[in-house]
């Protein structure tokens, strides 16, 4: 008798947690993206501001430029989005170059620039378009969260 108990209170457990409601929170696609810019070569602080639209609120971010190495960053700038946030940058490559920032007040959602990136043009950069390409993206909200993200390119014009 003992043995039939435990079997149907085991029975009632497994229905009761097959039956219990699965919570899963959907969050809106993140997007991403370098704006166009162009310069003539040896042209110097030329800013190429990084855009995001996020329907939430984003605490952290992480991701890679990817870029001809006829420009060389120089800095990152900060703007109103994230006016009190930390923005660490450094060059893996002379192509490539890691942003992270860190937003105790978080990015609102909005749209619009969240950082400018400058770069300076190598004097013997050969004229033409270029691409700006993000990649390594990690975009978390306050409860670190990593949501989903879709980025897009930009040009780099060498005139």
């Amino acid at each position: 008798m003992k043995v039939n108990t435990m079997k149907r209170r085991y029975a009632i457990l497994l229905l009761a947690l097959l039956a219990a409601p699965v919570i899963v929170i959907a969050y809106d696609v993140v997007s991403i993206y370098p704006s166009n810019a162009q310069a003539a070569a040896g042209a110097v602080n030329i800013s190429v501001p990084i855009n995001l639209n996020n329907n939430d609120s984003i605490a952290v971010l992480e991701f890679q430029i990817n870029h001809t190495n006829y420009i060389v960053p120089v800095s990152v700038t900060n703007t109103s989005r994230i006016f009190n946030g930390t923005i660490e940058w450094n060059t893996l490559t002379p192509q490539t170059t890691k942003v992270a920032a860190f937003v105790p007040g978080n990015i609102s959602p909005g749209s619009g620039p969240i950082m400018n990136v400058i770069f300076d043009v190598n004097s013997s950069a050969v004229p033409g378009n270029y691409s700006i390409l993000l990649s390594g993206i990690i975009i978390t909200n306050v409860e670190i969260n990593e949501l989903p993200v879709s980025p897009s390119g930009g040009i780099f014009t060498i005139l």
